[in-house]
């Protein structure tokens, strides 16, 4: 029901914004819980013929797509992506990377750190000792690996 008012709503993929109704869309995808945003993704495609995130990145653009985008990503995915983007190419967006680090308890940065790993290939230590520094790195390398930047373990190889 509720993946065929966001196509009656105009969320279809079909690179059409006119006579979309944002409000509508906004309704359907603020209030479901994860378990119902998988759900709700998988009849919009049986429905629709594509995917949803497809449908919202063809409709859709700017900050209404990435926070849609966001919504429908599971929470530890989506925080492991923030920190590729961050940490990709020259130079470190720090913000990008606070806001997770304190976003998340212990348990889930671990998480965190495994879907980085699976993604990127690179290991969640190796990348924090990489992309941050002074302070801040010792307090995360204490915090998540009970290590201090510069003394070698077995894990230093990552």
């Amino acid at each position: 029901r509720q993946a065929q008012q966001l196509i009656e709503a105009g969320l279809t993929g079909d690179e059409n914004e006119e006579g979309m109704d944002l409000g509508a869309i906004f309704n359907v995808l603020a209030v479901a819980s994860s378990e119902h945003m998988e759900l709700l993704k998988a009849a919009f495609e049986e429905k629709q013929g594509k995917p949803l995130v497809e449908a919202v990145k063809a409709d859709l653009g700017g900050d209404t797509e990435e926070a849609l985008i966001a919504r429908m990503t599971p929470k530890i995915a989506y925080f492991a992506a923030v920190l590729n983007k961050a940490w990709k190419g020259f130079g470190t967006d720090e913000k990008a990377t606070s806001r997770i680090f304190g976003r998340c308890t212990k348990s889930e940065l671990k998480k965190v750190g495994d879907e980085y790993t699976r993604m990127t290939g690179v290991g969640f230590k190796h990348a924090i000792d990489k992309e941050t520094g002074g302070l801040y790195k010792k307090a995360l390398m204490a915090y998540l690996f009970n290590s201090v930047p510069g003394q070698e373990d077995d894990e230093a190889a990552e």
